[in-house]
């Protein structure tokens, strides 16, 4: 079994990382931005292949695969937020976060995904966010979390018939630097909407993460919210 993990050096996809390793997954290649932090992660088992790569931009696809081979398992994780409100939001804020969290998945399934038809088996799970259902300040990365649901969909629709399973976690408020930024005053607000009252922990979404990929055969296209059970509001 092998699986490939982006932005694998920190937050929400450490933790996947640290998940499919301690579960046995034969082999676990993983992206990030940051090089010290990669390979320090990669050194601590021979399982562990970090690539070192900007998954925004389109020419390192094709490099990615090259040095990672087929997958069976595909975790699209990385993302980035550029918040601000919708008058102040400049282009390049917009571009980059579209480009990050909705090109980025778009392009690395189509440079895997022939494998998997080709041998009939795979898993692939995308990473969203409650802010998909809208977000005062977050029209850049509520547009692409909900156009990453859409292509998830549409997608599982489409390549069902040959046994490769598309799905989407969608996090709530996590404990990761992403939040970390956040006013104290903020986070306490939006803890208080959250019926367990605490934000989760990234080893959490990780967990589900992991089941949805090796143990549920008969889910496809489905979205799993994990957020305390904030939208239930």
């Amino acid at each position: 079994m092998r699986a490939l993990v982006t932005g694998g050096t920190k937050g929400i996809g450490l933790k996947i990382v640290e998940k499919f390793l301690n579960d046995s997954v034969a082999d676990i290649h993983f992206t990030g931005r940051d090089r010290e932090a990669g390979e320090k992660l990669a050194s601590r088992d021979g399982r562990l292949h970090f690539h070192c790569f900007d998954t925004s931009q389109r020419e390192s696809i094709d490099r990615l695969y090259k040095e990672t081979g087929p997958v069976d398992i595909l975790i699209l994780n990385a993302g980035i937020c550029r918040d601000t409100l919708f008058l102040r939001m400049k282009d390049e804020d917009f571009d980059q976060v579209l480009k990050t969290n909705l090109y980025s998945p778009f392009w690395i399934t189509k440079a895997f995904l022939s494998d998997m038809l080709k041998k009939q088996s795979g898993s692939i799970i995308y990473l969203s966010s409650v802010s998909a259902r809208g977000n005062a300040g977050q029209a850049n990365y509520a547009a692409s979390k909900a156009g990453l649901e859409g292509m998830a969909k549409s997608l599982a629709l489409e390549i069902g018939r040959r046994n490769v399973r598309v799905n989407v976690v969608r996090p709530g408020f996590t404990d990761t630097k992403m939040t970390a930024d956040l006013p104290e005053n903020m986070k306490e607000e939006i803890i208080k909407h959250i019926p367990l009252l605490r934000m989760a922990k990234p080893e959490e979404i990780a967990e589900v993460v992991y089941h949805l990929a090796m143990n549920c055969s008969y889910v496809n296209g489905q979205v799993v919210t994990v957020d305390g059970g904030l939208t239930l509001h």
